[in-house]
């Protein structure tokens, strides 16, 4: 339950939960968890502890921590000659005790105060959401008519110009950029780092609307589609990926929630994303947990013995290499690419810890998986892709400098001609430009 409420709440997996589309899943699987757990909290044991006081454990506490101003008044009242320093050494004490347990109180209310002010954030949260559902309902489905020989997401970017919203004032990571994806075309962007290769993967896998222009989906403007059903669609594979606090299983099963009990798929796409032979010699394999969220320990400490064995396996941490990691993402992607909802495949920068045959094996088993999707592909390398590809957009400083098929742009003799050879000079010192 913890890592579930963990994947759905910290912004670090946000990409994750929308790229994917599993939000409905996460949610029915922790109402099913919360259902098995019945009566159980699911509380810190620590604060726990306070709530199961008997009332009598309550009154005998108050009256210790006050027998000292009860000493003292009874003495006072009694023998009044007889009050002596030590007394007021005591009723200092006694002071120091309520002062305590004044500023124990102001800071418990201001507890209760924050509480209020994160439960009405909340409301307003829930509100917001279900006036985007309403809004919601009135959009475009996608697809508007289903086709079994659809070939994929035709896509139209029209003078499209964009920046982030936490972005720096005034800087564009696109201007006016504008080009068309015929369906079922496998597209190319190329460029230098930082040109705005990445901003345009974002914008097709729809993360972010475009600040100004359109971009057109099959014909009709994106912002008019419901939006989890143009995320269904949708299937990416991304140099920022998380590996999610859950078994392996379920880190690739995820890429489609709607047929997550499938462990023939959940193998299958860890054979062609290459993950296989490594997760079987974990030694729990499919069920291993590579990264836990941390179990929570009753008083911060626990001795010696069975209870902290089992704590210990619970937050076992266990590493796996770069390309591992990034073999476990490409599973997560084929376990998606393999739905015939998908009809968009975006796939950007996610070989960097590969080494060159896992990058030539991934993006083979990609272009075989092509039929009737889109495939976007954003690389930083030339290789065997850019020639095998329908479109190659060549970005430079937020705009399209060029586009083209691999030979027409070497003929142009521009920009992508340039970067090309640069490359091309690291594996044939006496290539010339062609």
């Amino acid at each position: 339950m913890r890592a579930l409420y963990t994947i759905a709440t910290d912004s670090n997996y946000k990409k994750d939960l929308v790229g994917g589309a599993f939000g409905r899943h996460l949610v029915d699987e922790y109402k099913l968890a919360r259902e098995n757990f019945g009566d159980i909290s699911d509380e810190i044991p620590y604060h726990l502890m306070p709530s199961h006081s008997t009332l009598v454990s309550k009154v005998l506490t108050e009256s210790i921590n006050n027998l000292p101003i009860l000493f003292v008044g009874a003495s006072a009242l009694l023998r009044p000659r007889h009050t002596s320093l030590a007394c007021l050494t005591m009723i200092e004490q006694v002071s120091f005790s309520l002062r305590h347990s004044v500023a124990r109180l102001s800071y418990v209310t201001a507890n209760v105060y924050r509480s209020l002010e994160s439960i009405r954030g909340i409301y307003k949260k829930i509100d917001a959401h279900a006036e985007k559902l309403k809004a919601d309902e009135h959009k475009i489905r996608y697809p508007v008519v289903e086709r079994k020989d659809q070939r994929g997401m035709e896509i139209n970017f029209k003078n499209v110009s964009f920046h982030y919203p936490h972005g720096d004032d005034g800087k564009c990571a696109l201007r006016n950029v504008s080009f068309q994806i015929k369906p079922g075309s496998l597209v190319v962007i190329v460029g230098a780092n930082g040109s705005g290769k990445t901003s345009i993967a974002n914008l097709l896998s729809g993360f972010y609307p475009p600040t100004s222009g359109e971009i057109l989906i099959d014909g009709i403007n994106a912002q008019d589609y419901r939006p989890l059903d143009r995320h269904e669609a949708v299937a990416i594979l991304s140099q920022d990926y998380n590996i999610l606090p859950l078994t392996i299983s379920e880190n690739i099963a995820l890429g489609d929630p709607y047929d997550i009990a499938d462990e023939y798929r959940v193998q299958e796409a860890a054979r062609l994303g290459g993950a296989a032979d490594f997760v079987r010699r974990l030694p729990k394999t499919w069920s291993t947990v590579l990264h836990p969220v941390p179990s929570v320990s009753p008083l911060g400490y626990i001795e010696d013995g069975p209870l902290k064995e089992v704590m210990n396996e619970l937050d076992k941490f266990t590493d796996i290499s770069g390309g591992e990691k990034q073999r476990l993402a490409a599973s997560r992607a084929f376990m998606r690419l393999m739905s015939p909802k998908i009809k968009l495949m975006v796939v950007d920068e996610p070989t960097s810890a590969m080494d060159p045959l896992g990058e030539y094996e991934l993006f083979e088993k990609l272009r075989s998986l092509q039929a009737g999707r889109t495939l976007v592909c954003v690389t930083h390398r030339f290789g065997h892709l850019t020639k095998y590809a329908d479109l190659i957009l060549c970005v430079d400083n937020g705009y399209v400098a060029e586009s083209g098929t691999h030979d027409d742009l070497l003929r142009s003799d521009g920009l992508y001609a340039k970067l090309y050879n640069v490359q091309a000079e690291g594996f044939a010192p006496n290539a010339q430009q062609t």
